[in-house]
């Protein structure tokens, strides 16, 4: 039995170790094609030293009420003194969630077959 594993480790060092450090994880280097037939670009530009891309989003798996959602960025344009009165009704209730502007496909929600797959 010991000298089975003894092969079976054998074996992970000698096929599976180099085939790891072997793959390719560099994005520059992915094609992709996506649901409508649009495919990336065969080349690209160098990546530009002074750039940076961010993605910042959260992921919120609760339903929310049927008085939301509740935009910060609506708030203060429709409620300009809003910022100075904590009690303000447009606020919306207590403790519940809070957009800082609607996004490009409108506000995303946890029932939403195309944003939870």
């Amino acid at each position: 039995m010991r000298q089975y594993l003894y092969y079976q480790l054998f074996f992970i060092v000698l096929v599976w170790i180099p085939a790891i450090h072997s793959l390719d994880l560099m994005s520059d280097t992915w094609t992709a094609t996506d649901g409508l037939g649009r495919s990336l670009p065969k080349e690209a530009k160098l990546p530009r030293q002074d750039r940076f891309v961010g993605v910042f989003y959260f992921l919120w798996l609760g339903l929310e009420t049927s008085d939301g959602p509740f935009d910060i960025s609506k708030v203060i344009t429709a409620n300009p003194d809003a910022m100075q009165q904590p009690n303000n009704t447009a606020w919306g209730p207590l403790y519940h969630y809070h957009h800082w502007g609607e996004p490009y496909f409108g506000y995303y929600r946890s029932t939403d077959q195309w944003v939870i797959r």
